[in-house]
């Protein structure tokens, strides 16, 4: 893995964060990131961690919260997706709410939590698009706030998918969790969830085999959801 101020340079200038940025301003601000490499199963990020924001290059990662004595996952980072935008600001001295696990050899691109303050200091076309970044962030989290809330168990189990899959027409992923967990999470009993799977596999929404999840059809999907809540 290249290492070099210029690669780590073109990265950040290459990602929708950084691409506005003042040129002048990210040569100052270069030198305080890095390329890190974290085997499967390693801690990115942990809950006593300063904070620090990161891009994933390479890879994959589970995003998880304190629920009683485990952990709760969130969400499922990929090549691309960035965390810590929002734990730079806010109470110091307390623990984060989150903590982020490899599942598989991760690359990842890190800049101290100074080095973004100054750029959103100095640079206001950074700020706008770190405004921008956290607006979507809260939109995700409406999103999993509906998830929750949704009405039937269809519905919640159809949010839920929606949330966790790649904005495509067809999409294959792996539940990372057990139907018991997923149950607890969408606030379901485990039989209401297995019927669920059943009925969205019975209408062609899904496709299952075992822990793999199909959608043959997103807007099939989404025109679901959206019948259900007229």
């Amino acid at each position: 893995m290249d290492h070099s101020i210029d690669h780590i340079h073109a990265l950040l200038a290459a990602h929708p964060l950084f691409s506005a940025c003042s040129a002048t301003l990210m040569k100052e601000v270069v030198s305080a990131s890095s390329l890190l490499t974290f085997p499967p199963g390693a801690e990115l990020k942990g809950y006593d961690d300063k904070p620090f924001l990161c891009i994933i290059q390479k890879g994959a990662a589970h995003v998880y919260t304190k629920e009683h004595s485990s952990d709760l996952l969130l969400r499922i980072l990929q090549k691309g997706d960035t965390f810590g935008v929002a734990t730079l600001f806010g109470n110091t001295g307390e623990s984060a709410v989150t903590r982020i696990i490899a599942t598989a050899e991760t690359h990842a691109l890190c800049m101290s939590e100074d080095a973004v303050r100054y750029l959103i200091t100095n640079d206001s076309n950074f700020a706008l698009r770190y405004i921008d970044f956290l607006a979507d962030r809260i939109r995700f989290l409406n999103k999993r706030i509906a998830c929750v809330g949704a009405g039937s168990a269809e519905d919640k189990l159809c949010t839920w998918i929606l949330n966790q899959t790649p904005d495509q027409e067809t999409a294959v992923f792996t539940l990372p969790m057990s139907l018991s967990r997923l149950a607890d999470l969408l606030g379901l009993g485990r039989a209401s969830l297995y019927r669920a799977l059943d009925e969205l596999e019975a209408k062609g929404l899904i496709l299952r085999q075992g822990k793999q999840l199909a959608i043959p059809h997103r807007s099939a999907l989404k025109s679901f959801v959206k019948a259900q809540h007229a």
